[in-house]
């Protein structure tokens, strides 16, 4: 049986098939340019690197997620998965200048920014997700 889990923020669907999309289309020229040819020149090589780092970021991007578990708060960048255990975490915020910068507050005052895409893309607002979020802490830290 899977254990409960609170709030999760991930990019949703539009958005997962437009990162698709970009993947798979920088591939496909990054293939097509460099099979063409049938020696390697500088231009080509130049437009397969730049749509291999595209690919890169389109990847990075389907990775974004933020989920909340009862023992801790599940954060992915695109990088690596961090989790941060709820007795670390001393509250969520969002970037007053901005807006759509949500983040959470953990021990030591160090601000580690939440990478949400419905917030950036104003699909719901950080204010929600703060809330959700700061809920679901409340209830489970320890």
């Amino acid at each position: 049986m899977s254990e409960p889990t609170g709030p999760v923020y991930r990019a949703s669907g539009p958005n997962r098939a437009a990162a698709w999309a970009v993947l798979l289309g920088s591939l496909a020229v990054a293939v097509g340019v460099n099979a063409g040819e049938r020696r390697a020149s500088a231009a080509g090589g130049a437009i397969g690197a730049v749509c291999l780092i595209v690919a890169f970021l389109a990847t990075s991007s389907l990775r974004y997620q933020v989920r909340a578990k009862p023992d801790h708060l599940v954060v992915c960048s695109g990088g690596r998965v961090r989790r941060i255990p709820w007795a670390e975490v001393k509250g969520f915020g969002v970037d007053e200048r901005r807006g759509r910068i949500l983040y959470v507050v953990l021990s030591g005052g160090q601000k580690r920014m939440l990478p949400v895409p419905e917030v950036r893309t104003g699909r719901i607002t950080a204010n929600e997700v703060r809330d959700d979020l700061q809920r679901y802490w409340k209830t489970h830290r320890r």
